[in-house]
């Protein structure tokens, strides 16, 4: 079962049209390696972090930029 947080996540990457990919891109990691983590396939620690980080970054960017 998923965890709580990675449904979180992806309602704002839907609300704010950002792919998997563009979170990935972000955080230095693969897009398969991000659906991993959204699905809790895989579960390190710091993994919420990253991702809400990657997140934030890309929608501050996409607010200064219209």
């Amino acid at each position: 079962m998923p965890e709580v947080w990675t449904g979180e996540i992806v309602k704002r990457m839907h609300l704010n049209n950002i792919s998997a990919n563009e979170i990935a891109e972000e955080a230095g990691v693969t897009s398969a390696y991000v659906s991993m983590l959204l699905h809790s396939k895989r579960t390190p620690s710091g993994a919420q972090e990253m991702l809400e980080k990657a997140l934030d970054t890309i929608i501050k960017r996409k607010e200064e930029s219209t």
